[in-house]
Formats: structure tokens, C-alpha cells, sequence
């Protein structure tokens, strides 16, 4: 079933007799799922995901909607291995449905944390700190934590390797410096395994609530691999926003 806009999506909605909301607004930023915020008949908001068989961005880039299933299974496991945390969480799930590949969660917030970067009422060195403690925690506590082989994910990840010699020509760069980087490090994302790695983990995939908590989103591209990853892709789009 192709649920692309507001109108699909509410004929959805409707097949499976929820009906119990007053609106349904299509989000927009997402880069490989359509988005949705539900507002139910209390004014509580939900968050709608959904995966069809192609990036929602470049509907000409096949792209698996099993994504879906790593991140109801991230949400579903990561929080047995995390310690609580008042600052920093993982969305609720409230209901999953593998036949549509339909996600329906917990509302972080309407401001990630890339956007709200330049709040002053945000202590960023603080989250800083905060971020990088709950990354180690997992990190070091998934050591042997099982969320199945990723390989979409793990072959979005490898993309970013291989199209960096291009991407360095492009803007003046020496391109054997991106082949390099891809053939050393790139083809490890076959074999690692230390640890359960976000996949995506950068300021755009933390959401910020009026009470400047933090929600980690966007796990479908989850994975053991290694945890580095993580740590060097938030650390260069800090850097970008510092710059």
C-alpha cells in the first residue's frame, strides 16, 4: 500500500480503524521516509513513518522498506542495554505494522538539534558531553547486542565512502585521497563488528522538546559495526556548525 501523501495515509488510518485523531500534517526534511505528525483527539502528537521501496527524496534510488523492520528492532532492544537517562531518549513505539512498513511513535519534538543549535536557552557544551557519554554507553554495552545484518544500511553507509573521491575532485580536492579512504576504512563496513552503531548519528537525528530534552530518531540504518563511525560522523557536522 503507497502511503506517500496525507490522503493515503488517512485511508489508511482509516482501514485500521484508527480514527480517533484530528489532523494529519506530512513533515518535511526526511530524507528516505515519509513523515507524518498526528494530532489525536486529546491534542497528544504522534509521529507516522513509513517506507516504501524507494528513497522518498529520489524515488528513482531503490531502496529496501525492511529499513523499517532494523529500526522497530533498534527501538524495540537498544532500551534493555541503556542506562536511564533523564536528557537523552529513544522514541516509544506504539504500534508496528511489517506488511506496510508503517512505524507509529512517540513525538520528540518539532526542532532537532542541528536547527535549534544557536538557542541560547541550550547549554550546548553540556549536551555536547551528555551526547557523547550516552554514545559510549552504547556503544560498550552492545558488544554482543543482535539486531540482525543490515545490509541496505550498511551499503547506504559504504556509498558515502565511495562517491568521496568524486566528491573531493569536485570541489578542488586531491580525489586519491577519497580512494584511499574508501578502500581502507570503506571496505571494513563489511566485517565490523564490535558494536551496535547508529548508522546515522548526527545533530539532524536528535529532535529537542520544550523542555530542551533530547530524542534520538531515525534507526533504520542501525548496525554492528564500528562504533568510530558514529563518533566521526556527529564530530565533522559539529564542526560544520561551529563553522
Amino acid at each position: 500500500m503507497e502511503i506517500t501523501n496525507t490522503a493515503q495515509l488517512e485511508a489508511y488510518l482509516k482501514a485500521n480503524d484508527i480514527n480517533n485523531y484530528k489532523s494529519v500534517s506530512l513533515l518535511e526534511g526526511g530524507t528516505c521516509n515519509f513523515v507524518f505528525r498526528l494530532i489525536d483527539d486529546s491534542d497528544q502528537s504522534v509521529i507516522i513513518k513509513h517506507a516504501e521501496p524507494y528513497v522518498a527524496r529520489n524515488r528513482q534510488m531503490p531502496f529496501t522498506p525492511d529499513r523499517m523492520n532494523f529500526e522497530h528492532t533498534a527501538l524495540t532492544e537498544l532500551p534493555k542495554h541503556l542506562p536511564p537517562n533523564h536528557l537523552i531518549s529513544l522514541p516509544q513505539i506504539y504500534r508496528y505494522d511489517p506488511e506496510t512498513h508503517v512505524l507509529i511513535l512517540s513525538d520528540g519534538g518539532s526542532r532537532t538539534l542541528k536547527a535549534a543549535y544557536t538557542d541560547p536557552a541550550l547549554d550546548i557544551p553540556n549536551l555536547g558531553r551528555q551526547i557523547g557519554r550516552w554514545l559510549a554507553a552504547l556503544h560498550a554495552n552492545t558488544k554482543t547486542a543482535d539486531i540482525g545484518d543490515n545490509e541496505a544500511g550498511k551499503a547506504i553507509y559504504r556509498h558515502i565512502y565511495s562517491s568521496m573521491a568524486s566528491t573531493l575532485s569536485e570541489h578542488g580536492f586531491d580525489a586519491s585521497l577519497g580512494t584511499k579512504i574508501d578502500q581502507e576504512f570503506g571496505s571494513l563496513l563489511a566485517t565490523d563488528d564490535e558494536c551496535i552503531c547508529h548508522g546515522d548519528f548526527w545533530p539532524g537525528n536528535f529532535l529537542v522538546n520544550n523542555k530542551n530534552e533530547l530524542t534520538i530518531v531515525d534507526w533504520e540504518m542501525s548496525r554492528r559495526g564500528c562504533g568510530a563511525t558514529d563518533v566521526g560522523q556527529f564530530a565533522a557536522e559539529a564542526y560544520l556548525l561551529d563553522t
